[in-house]
């Protein structure tokens, strides 16, 4: 196994462990990718975020717009409960017209776009998410990034408490905080 790898599967299983999960059994005989890894914390965030009381939907809905990053890491997450909902993940490919959705994956593909589609759900309860250098202080409430061959996860307060979103404590010490927009 090489160094990068067992590195980056200590510090995912630590996170897991840290955030109450357990390392799917799929996943230990096999090499990790950073897809697998990113589509596991994305819904391990989720009970450590609190959504202003409002009606929603029956469903947990995660949309993803733009070119999909995850592809099947994601589908057998597909129904599963999240916040006390059954899963929906939508894709979508252009950020024109969002359907209502509690977290949103941003795809890189969607750059020439962000501020506009980011400016348009800024007061909504959207927990946005991506894994663009950057991204998080123009205003990606949750942002992955890659440090010492690990993935890594930094977090916008301004932009999530902009949006009525409280992200617990517990959270936030496994992230680096950052400010922007």
């Amino acid at each position: 196994m090489s160094r990068r790898l067992g590195r980056r599967r200590w510090l995912v299983s630590c996170c897991l462990l840290l955030l109450g999960g357990a390392w799917p059994d799929s996943l230990v005989a096999q090499p990790v990718t950073d897809a697998e890894i990113k589509a596991t914390l994305l819904f391990k965030f989720v009970p450590f975020v609190r959504w202003p009381k409002q009606p929603r939907g029956e469903a947990f809905t995660f949309l993803i717009v733009g070119d999909d990053p995850f592809g099947e890491a994601l589908d057998h997450y597909q129904e599963q409960m999240v916040g006390g909902r059954p899963l929906k993940i939508v894709r979508i490919s252009e950020p024109t017209a969002l359907p209502d959705c509690d977290m949103l994956y941003i795809s890189r593909s969607v750059d020439p776009e962000l501020e506009t589609l980011l400016a348009d759900i800024r007061h909504k309860p959207v927990l946005t998410v991506s894994d663009q250098p950057g991204w998080g202080q123009r205003g990606v409430m949750i942002n992955f990034y890659e440090s010492d061959e690990t993935v890594r996860f930094e977090i916008n307060t301004v932009t999530s408490r902009a949006a009525g979103l409280k992200i617990g404590a517990q959270l936030l010490k496994l992230s680096r905080i950052v400010k922007g927009r």
